[in-house]
Parts: structure tokens; C-alpha cells; sequence
């Protein structure tokens, strides 16, 4: 007689396990060991309600499209069959059956809710990493356009600039023109200047040293008055009158010859400062000179001006010069973060193939299991057939066996049978 198969019993630790995974996906959910080992339909329906509408949420969100709505026929049983059958690692791993959804054995419904939290848990992650990739891509494209947006407002401003760096160049190179123009009458007025300035110069030199003769020779005069002035305040002879009165006179007289020649002297000389400056207005008429170069003083203050805006336009290429530069390193360096960006992409695109590559390795894994369980299945099934039909050439070889011993036991008792009537005649046959 044939044992019957020991039921196996659900341990707590199982059902802490599961408790532990549910309540990681979701926090606040009412579960607890009795649930799970006197379940109720409305616990095990509503937990798979709320998984199947978190889980069709999480792919609609993740595939963008939209949820699956089944026909109005389907009851809630078979609807939530339905949804549930799309976890692979359910139904090949412990055949999740609609029955399920009606009787509830605790230990396979254990095992089941093991499987849809620990899915969801997984499709969760999933959903996160999806989401951060694609924020990371949207955030990325953001930054790409405000990048593009500020490059080409610098390439507008740099357009800008040169216009005025060009504007800037020409109205130097007016002003060179113009400087190259003014220049040789400049100098030469300049040179005139000098002359006429030493000229002047020396002849002021001569007039302030004649006044100041002419100053020490008052100031003798003036000695001589008070000498005069004291002497006549003296007694003294009359020869001595006499002969200083002479020699006064003589002094005066002295005095007065030097007067006429010092005045004559100077008008000599004013005379030929006179006749030199009718000679150079001459030869300044001959060389028909503009009219600005008589104004040299507002000359001057022209070319300083020009100077000064010259300066000022250089400064100003400088500064624009070292602007440009400033915005040529601003634009390299986004051009270095468009790179990183670029190279983030590139990086979570490679992640995203490594993904889509182990799931697809995964997808093969499960693919060639279930292939290798197939194998199994029909290698069991092949070695039954063979069994059965060793079992029955046995069978019928023992058939056979058992029929020829009972023929040679029936035909020994036959003999013994003989034997003994042989033997015992008055024995009855």
C-alpha cells in the first residue's frame, strides 16, 4: 500500500518574509500572520486588486501607454487572473491557477503573494531608475537648449561687438588719417614756435637786463641825492663846492649820455625784433599757411584732444578685446559642460543598454529553463512509457512463469498422486 504524501506545512518564518516584502512596497498596508493563514476572499482579492493597479500604473507610467481595460463579462476573478498571469516567475515557477483566486490554500497563497510583492518591489526599482534616466535626459535637454539659447546670444553679442570693434578700427584709422595730415604742419608750426619762443626769450633776457641796469643807475642816483643832500647839509669850502658841483655835474651829465644810449639801444633792438617779425609774416604769407596754424595754441589743444580720444579708443580695444576673450573662455568652458552632459547621456544610455541587455539575458535564461523543464518533463514522461512497458513485458513474463510453475505443480502432484495410489491402492483416487 502506497504512502500518501505528508502535507507541507507553512512556517512563520515564510510569512514574516512575505509580511517583510509586502510592507516594503507598501508601508502602511494591514497585513498580518493570521491573514495570511486564515485567509478571507475580500484580503486575498483586495491584495491583488491593489497589486494589479499599482503594477498595470507603474508599466502605463513607464511604457507611456495607456491601461489594459478587459470586457465587462470577464468577473472580478477572472479579471484579476488575467493581469496576474503577465508575472512570468508566477506562473512558471509555482502554476498560479484561477482556482487560486476561490480556494485559498495559506501556504500557496503564501508563495504567491511572496512572488506579486517581490515583483512589484522589482518593478518599482525599475520605475525609479526609469524615471531618474528620463528626468536626467529632460534635465539634460533643458540644459542643452538654455546652453544653445545662451550661445547663440553670445554669438549675437559677438556679432555686436565686432560691429563696434569695426565701427571703433575705422574711426581710428580717420583719426590716423587725419593726425598723418596734421602732423607735418604741426611740426613745422611747432618748430616756429621754438624759434619765436628763443627769439622772444632772448630779447626779454636783454630788456630785463637793461631795466635791471637801469634800476642799479637809480639807485646810484639816489645814493648821490642823499650824498648831495648830506654834503649840503655840511660846511665846507668854496673850492670844494665848486669842484663837487663839477663833478656832479659831470656825473649827470655821464647819467644822461648813458640814459640816451640804453634807450637808444633798446629802441635798436625793438626796431629789429620788428623788422624780423615782418620778415617772418612775410615768409609765413608766402607760404600760404591755413588759418588754424596761426591759432596754435587751439592747435595744440586739438592734437592733445585727438591724442586723449586716441588713447581712449585704445583702452577701449583693450577692454573689448579682453571682454571678448572673457566671453571666448565662457563659451569654451559651456562648451566643456555641453561635453559632460553629452557624455552623461551617452553614459546613461549605456546603462540603459546594459539593462535592456541583462533583461534580455534574463528573458533567455527563463526562456532556455523553461526549455531545459520541457526537456525534463518529456524525459520523465519518455522513462514512465518506458517503465509502463517494461512493466508490462514483465508482467506477462511472470504470467507466463507463474503458468508453467503451475503447471509443473500440478503435474508433480499428478505424479505424487500416482505414486502414492500406486503405492496405497486401497487409498481413494
Amino acid at each position: 500500500m502506497a504512502t500518501k504524501k505528508k502535507k507541507q506545512l507553512l512556517k512563520d518564518d515564510e510569512i514574516r518574509e512575505t509580511i517583510t516584502l509586502v510592507q516594503k512596497r507598501f508601508p502602511q498596508y494591514p497585513i498580518s500572520p493570521a491573514m495570511i493563514r486564515n485567509p478571507s476572499k475580500d484580503f486575498v482579492l483586495g491584495f491583488y486588486s491593489r497589486c494589479v493597479e499599482e503594477i498595470e500604473n507603474a508599466v502605463a507610467e513607464v511604457t507611456r501607454t495607456r491601461r489594459l481595460h478587459l470586457p465587462s463579462t470577464f468577473s472580478e476573478e477572472e479579471a484579476i487572473f488575467y493581469r496576474l498571469s503577465k508575472i512570468p516567475m508566477l506562473m512558471q515557477e509555482v502554476d498560479f491557477k484561477l482556482g487560486d483566486l476561490y480556494q485559498f490554500d495559506p501556504k500557496r497563497l503564501n508563495t504567491h503573494m511572496f512572488i506579486v510583492a517581490h515583483f512589484m518591489v522589482y518593478l518599482q526599482s525599475i520605475k525609479d531608475e526609469t524615471t531618474q534616466i528620463c528626468d536626467r535626459v529632460f534635465d539634460a535637454k533643458e540644459k542643452y537648449k538654455q546652453i544653445e539659447e545662451d550661445v547663440q546670444m553670445l554669438k549675437e553679442k559677438k556679432i555686436q561687438k565686432q560691429l563696434v570693434l569695426t565701427n571703433l578700427k575705422q574711426i581710428s584709422l580717420d583719426l590716423k588719417d587725419e593726425a598723418a595730415q596734421l602732423l607735418p604742419h604741426y611740426e613745422k608750426a611747432m618748430e616756429l614756435i621754438e624759434k619765436s619762443e628763443e627769439k622772444c626769450k632772448d630779447k626779454l633776457l636783454e630788456i630785463e637786463h637793461a631795466k635791471n641796469e637801469l634800476k642799479n643807475f637809480e639807485e646810484e642816483i639816489e645814493k648821490l641825492e642823499r650824498t648831495k643832500q648830506e654834503l649840503q647839509g655840511l660846511v665846507i669850502t668854496e673850492t670844494e663846492y665848486h669842484t663837487l658841483k663839477n663833478k656832479l655835474e659831470s656825473l649827470k651829465v655821464e647819467e644822461s649820455n648813458l640814459e640816451d644810449i640804453d634807450i637808444n639801444n633798446i629802441l635798436l633792438e625793438q626796431k629789429q625784433k620788428i623788422e624780423y617779425l615782418q620778415t617772418c609774416l612775410a615768409k609765413l604769407d608766402q607760404l600760404e599757411l591755413p588759418p588754424e596754424l596761426y591759432k596754435l595754441h587751439e592747435c595744440r589743444a586739438e592734437l592733445k584732444d585727438i591724442d586723449q580720444k586716441l588713447e581712449h579708443v585704445i583702452n577701449l580695444k583693450k577692454e573689448k578685446k579682453a571682454e571678448i576673450e572673457a566671453l571666448q573662455a565662457q563659451l569654451e568652458s559651456e562648451k566643456l559642460d555641453l561635453e559632460k552632459v553629452k557624455k552623461d547621456l551617452k553614459n546613461s544610455q549605456k546603462r540603459a543598454d546594459l539593462g535592456r541587455q541583462k533583461k534580455e539575458e534574463l528573458n533567455k535564461a527563463k526562456e532556455y529553463e523553461k526549455n531545459n523543464n520541457e526537456l525534463k518533463k518529456q524525459k520523465k514522461k519518455r522513462v514512465l512509457e518506458k517503465i509502463e512497458a517494461d512493466y508490462d513485458t514483465i508482467k506477462v513474463d511472470v504470467e507466463e512463469k507463474y503458468g508453467q510453475y503451475c503447471q509443473i505443480q500440478d503435474g508433480a502432484m499428478n505424479k505424487l498422486k500416482s505414486i502414492i495410489q500406486k503405492t496405497n491402492p486401497q487409498l481413494p483416487k
